[in-house]
């Protein structure tokens, strides 16, 4: 079973467990060509078409400045992000069989690599889908989408995804992929409503995907059983292939 999950800003920089990457990114010349375009901005430019404040904007002019060059170190996709999703999935804590295990069923949106393999080797970068960048006139997103239609990454038959993706990754997720996945979402219940909180959900979209891989999760029918973090599968907000896991508040 694989999940596909959204990117993060936060990024390590060189890998804390050596783990090695084993495949190049599939969509590796479209990433040179986004990255040529985001390279040949001036620091100003970067800083108001990436909306970063001035020292963040040095950092990341930096970044950019150095990406591509064959001295920058080069992590595997799913140890390169570090945001609230990989605090959840926790990679370097993992065994090391299972670290293989999520590398290799692992999938991650990118606004600058497209779809990444776990496996993939990737240098770290800051670049979001919605950032103001385009590409032969067409936004990250449209240019994307127009990359999917006529060069997928292919689809291991028979498989199923789980989608753990964002809204705004899942937009441009290709529609092969969401007929093969099952999305799963996270919800909190407070006074009666079942309501998204962006920190608990992203979290808990990287302890399903650990969970998926400590457990050897396999069949679609066991993904119901998952009970963490004291999540349990909301029968009536689910439908087809959404599926909504909720929990009362948690007492600290």
């Amino acid at each position: 079973m694989k999940f596909i999950l959204s990117p993060s800003k936060r990024q390590q920089t060189q890998s804390i467990c050596d783990f090695e990457p084993s495949t190049l990114p599939h969509y590796q010349s479209e990433s040179e060509r986004v990255a040529k375009v985001v390279k040949s901005y001036s620091e100003n430019v970067l800083k108001k078409r990436l909306t970063l404040s001035d020292v963040l904007g040095a950092e990341v002019y930096r970044t950019w400045d150095s990406w591509g060059e064959s001295n920058t170190d080069v992590l595997s996709a799913i140890e390169l992000f570090q945001g609230d999703v990989y605090d959840g999935l926790d990679f370097v804590t993992l065994s090391n069989t299972q670290r293989v295990k999520a590398a290799q069923n692992g999938i991650v949106m990118s606004g600058l690599y497209g779809m990444l393999r776990g496996t993939d080797a990737v240098q770290p970068y800051r670049l979001d889908l919605k950032d103001d960048v385009s590409v032969n006139g067409k936004s990250l997103s449209v240019f994307w989408k127009k990359t999917f239609e006529s060069n997928l990454l292919p689809i291991a038959e028979g498989e199923v995804y789980i989608d753990l993706t964002s809204s705004e990754y899942y937009s441009i997720l290709p529609k092969i992929y969401k007929e093969n996945s099952i999305r799963v979402d996270f919800k909190e219940e407070v006074s009666g409503k079942l309501k998204t909180v962006s920190f608990f959900a992203k979290r808990a979209r990287g302890i399903f995907a650990r969970w998926i891989v400590q457990n050897s999760i396999s069949e679609v029918a066991e993904i119901k059983q998952f009970n963490l973090e004291g999540y349990s599968l909301n029968e009536d907000a689910s439908k087809n292939q959404l599926w909504v896991f909720s929990r009362k508040p948690q007492s600290h």
